[in-house]
């Protein structure tokens, strides 16, 4: 028997698709010339969107880590959380965009190691990436949802999550076979840890419904 009730969670602030390419949009929007920095938060920001990378994975990826010549493209996250190394593939899109991303920084910083950078040349820090998001939120009216806690980076983490099981559901996958994946591309070691991810939003709970059959009913009312 449980003495002491479980710390409920905040309902996660999830971002719909418009959401965040309104986000990477205003990325960029305020671009100045020379400027390296509004590219390198769109492309991180939107590497996090698009495979739900924890922020310091993300952060920590130096050039050898992101492979996009090679088949199949994949980042190498080392030592992430648990001290696990995992190879995480990627979408020809994801592909397209970091290719972009890495012939920029070529030019700006050349001989650094580290894949996102900021434009004295040092690894973008937690802190920029942290207040830049916050502050592109703010600006597009994003920093509040009625019953959800703030967006924060994390977010798109469970963003992430939510939509891919949904995107399962609606192209009839059984979803019960495919957590295993999930939780690996996340990279955690139970999938039980993945269920913390997992909001049951309309679109989710519409697209689970599809898969559940009513029960014959042997007399009196169904």
């Amino acid at each position: 028997m449980r003495l002491f009730a479980r710390y409920p969670r905040p309902k996660p602030f999830l971002f719909s698709a418009e959401e965040i390419e309104s986000i990477l949009h205003a990325a960029t929007a305020s671009w100045q010339k020379g400027s390296l920095l509004p590219f390198t938060l769109q492309t991180v920001l939107g590497l996090l969107a698009c495979t739900g990378l924890r922020a310091g994975e993300a952060l920590g990826l130096d050039l050898v880590d992101v492979v996009l010549d090679l088949p199949p493209a994949r980042l190498c996250i080392r030592e992430a959380k648990f001290h696990k190394t995992r190879l995480v593939p990627l979408h020809p899109t994801a592909v397209m965009h970091l290719t972009a991303y890495a012939r920029q920084r070529a030019d700006v910083v050349p001989g650094n190691t580290a894949f996102f950078v900021e434009d004295d040349g040092r690894r973008l820090r937690y802190e920029t990436l942290r207040s830049s998001l916050q502050r592109l939120l703010l600006q597009l009216g994003l920093a509040e949802r009625d019953g959800c806690s703030r967006p924060t980076l994390h977010s798109l983490r469970h963003s992430f999550a939510v939509t891919r099981l949904t995107r399962w559901h609606e192209e009839g996958v059984d979803v019960r076979t495919r957590l295993a994946h999930l939780a690996t591309y996340l990279g955690h070691g139970d999938v039980r840890d993945t269920y913390w991810y997992l909001t049951a939003t309309p679109e989710l709970l519409r697209g689970a419904a599809q898969h559940f059959t009513a029960p014959d009913s042997e007399g009196g009312e169904p």
